[in-house]
């Protein structure tokens, strides 16, 4: 679904779910061959909320496995997004997708510590990533699935479809929420 709306004439797109950081350098070099560029690249994540709430509840294993294993995976989304844009020498739109996520603790009074750190620590980098390449014509929004999203619905793919289109070419370090996670 989130294809279908990412289609329009001339905007040549990636989308690539969660993967190794090689499987996603693959997808993109192969987007790029096929293409030969590319405008945007989405990636998406299924979050699995594999929290358990409070802090002491929450030990260093789980911790690296809710936490710190997918922040980093998305670091290298990001990095590897951003190399292919620069290596082409174009400006493009990078925009990450959390489905199944619960909004952070500050905004929706979630207990789940883990969950909460995660979303807010993929905002930090979008933010950070769109500050630091957004003078170079690269911007980086998030679009945040409401707990319970686990697909591409129309929702999800309509936000989406405007991140990485040119109508949202005045939008970087953004976030939109979707589904229950917005009310």
């Amino acid at each position: 679904m989130i294809e279908m709306a990412l289609r329009r004439p001339g905007v040549r797109v990636c989308v690539v779910d969660r993967q190794t950081v090689s499987a996603i350098e693959t997808a993109l070099e192969e987007a790029i061959a096929r293409q030969g560029r590319l405008d945007g690249v989405v990636v998406v994540q299924r979050l699995t909320g594999a929290g358990t709430g409070e802090l002491e509840a929450c030990d260093a294993g789980l911790w690296d496995e809710a936490v710190v294993r997918p922040l980093r995976e998305t670091f290298k989304a990001t990095r590897a997004a951003v190399d292919a844009f620069l290596g082409e020498g174009t400006a493009g739109r990078l925009v990450h997708v959390l489905l199944g996520a619960r909004e952070s603790a500050r905004l929706a009074g979630d207990d789940d510590l883990p969950f909460a750190t995660l979303v807010d620590g993929v905002l930090a980098l979008v933010r950070s990533t769109a500050r630091e390449y957004g003078r170079r014509g690269i911007a980086c929004n998030l679009v945040v699935a409401g707990h319970g999203v686990v697909s591409l619905d129309t929702e999800v793919s309509t936000a989406v479809g405007f991140f990485a289109s040119e109508d949202s070419a005045f939008v970087t370090g953004e976030v939109l929420h979707t589904g229950t996670s917005s009310r």
